[in-house]
């Protein structure tokens, strides 16, 4: 379920990245185009930006891109945290996305209009560039996942995905089934199961009750294949790729720790 900003308590939009690395004018004038919303675990959205045709830039939410097969299978292909975007067919043209956007983590989220989005509006050309940058690392995040999923083990993938996971989500603990595992890796429940008792056995991870957490994360790199080394950092996404537009730490933070909406502020104007 979401809910739509009333007040101003959200969190800065410059928690995000692309945003927050667009200049200071342009936020301000375009304040008022972006819809503030937070969005819970589990909430399913629509990849392709929805009826209204909105970008969805996460603040502290998380998000994982799904696609379905003809049988009903599911896998996750992407995940999204504050150093991207959701909606990049609407962004490249084509309005509409062959799979689900699914919160992993509840959140806020800036949704910007298709209308800001537009190369031949040089007033949003900052938000355009940004955005050329960030497609270009998604694409090459998409083929070194399409690569890992044929040639590596399920162990391997089971701890990239977990590295992947704590970046975005900024956090060590992470609530997760064995069964949702098997669905975003395209595996079955028994694999997940095998691959995370060795892990465990190995003192890598903890898992217990539906939440897993990395208690070696040295060991767990180790353990992963290297499809996930060059996703380490979110420079990449950036907007002129060499990382210089340094967006605010985000501090990490649990479900249950992290400070409610009335006590965030965004101070995109400021």
């Amino acid at each position: 379920m979401s809910t739509e900003a009333t007040t101003t308590f959200f969190p800065d939009i410059r928690s995000n990245q692309l945003l927050g690395g667009l200049p200071g004018e342009f936020l301000a004038r375009h304040r008022r185009d972006f819809k503030m919303i937070f969005h819970s675990t589990g909430e399913v959205l629509d990849a392709g930006g929805g009826r209204e045709k909105r970008m969805l830039f996460p603040l502290d939410c998380v998000v994982s891109l799904v696609g379905a097969a003809r049988d009903g299978a599911h896998t996750e292909y992407a995940m999204v945290g504050r150093e991207g975007a959701v909606g990049l067919s609407l962004f490249l043209g084509g309005g509409i996305a062959d799979g689900k956007a699914i919160i992993e983590r509840s959140g806020a989220a800036a949704h910007v209009p298709a209308r800001l989005l537009s190369h031949e509006d040089c007033e949003c050309g900052p938000l355009y560039t940004a955005l050329l940058h960030y497609t270009h690392a998604f694409i090459v995040d998409l083929s070194r996942t399409a690569v890992c999923n044929s040639l590596h083990s399920v162990e391997q993938r089971l701890c990239r995905w977990l590295l992947i996971a704590a970046d975005r989500m900024q956090a060590t603990r992470l609530r997760m089934t064995h069964e949702r595992l098997a669905m975003l890796l395209g595996v079955s429940r028994e694999s997940v199961s095998i691959a995370a008792g060795r892990l465990q056995r190995d003192s890598v991870i903890r898992y217990a009750r539906g939440r897993i957490s990395i208690d070696d994360r040295a060991a767990l790199e180790s353990f992963a294949c290297d499809c996930y080394s060059p996703a380490k950092s979110d420079d990449r996404y950036r907007r002129d790729g060499s990382g210089s537009d340094q967006a605010r730490p985000v501090p990490e933070a649990s479900e249950a720790t992290r400070p409610p909406l009335r006590d965030l502020r965004w101070n995109a104007g400021r």
